[in-house]
């Protein structure tokens, strides 16, 4: 099941295995070994979509997530094929290293869109566990790319007329 449309493709030339949208730019991408959940919040008995096995990717618009192991044959409804959650979207998020277990990164979103797959009436929680590290690196290039599109100028420059 994809989630907020991802179209995949295949990866031939080491770039995005997945359609870029316009004015969209890969940034980092990380191939390790991770998890993740994904549940709404404040519903009752809520359905936990998951990932067992995936990788991230950043671009300057959203976070991308592909599960590793799909063969986009999914008999089980709370495994997710992909993933992806546009900045905009993103309420809080947080990098959680505890004393033991797999460092996890947390993000709170609420999606803007109704068509994308997930019901835009609730907050929703995404947690990634990080089984064999790259947290600390993901952390940093999420925040570098988060702030940049925060702060970046959407409007078109005044044109100047030559003297």
């Amino acid at each position: 099941m994809s989630l907020n449309w991802v179209m995949r493709i295949d990866d031939v030339h080491g770039l995005a295995p997945f359609v870029l949208l316009p004015n969209e730019t890969l940034f980092f991408k990380l191939h390790a070994n991770i998890r993740v959940d994904l549940a709404p919040i404040g519903q009752e008995n809520p359905e936990t979509l998951s990932i067992n096995k995936g990788a991230i990717y950043l671009t300057s618009q959203r976070l991308v997530i592909l599960d590793s192991t799909s063969n986009n044959k999914h008999l089980d409804t709370s495994e997710v094929d992909n993933f992806a959650l546009f900045y905009e979207d993103i309420r809080y998020y947080k990098l959680d290293m505890p004393w033991f277990g797999s460092n996890k990164y947390k993000f709170l979103f609420k999606i803007s869109d109704p068509n994308g797959g997930l019901n835009y009436m609730y907050q929703w929680s995404l947690v990634i566990h990080f089984i064999e590290g790259g947290a600390i690196e993901f952390n940093e290039k999420f925040h570098t790319i988060k702030t940049r599109s925060e702060y970046s100028q959407e409007d078109d420059l005044p044109a100047y007329s030559a003297t």
